[in-house]
């Protein structure tokens, strides 16, 4: 794989997990909105990597940005 190719990946890779956390972001809002409880955001699948909390909702961070 060339360099520029290399930075290409890297690029979509960081690209795609920023989305990905948007639009996890847009369904605990919209339930927020709706008057629904949300207890727990999950960002990606696999083991659990990092959490942390933002008011009464845990939010984990998952090993593989996939959906």
């Amino acid at each position: 794989m060339t360099p520029p190719a290399k930075l290409s990946v890297l690029l979509v890779v960081l690209f795609w997990i920023h989305l990905l956390v948007l639009h996890e972001a847009g369904h605990a809002v919209v339930a927020l909105v709706l008057g629904w409880h949300v207890s727990q955001v999950v960002i990606g699948v696999g083991k659990t990597i990092g959490q942390f909390r933002i008011g009464k909702t845990e939010i984990e961070i998952r090993a593989f940005a996939f959906e």
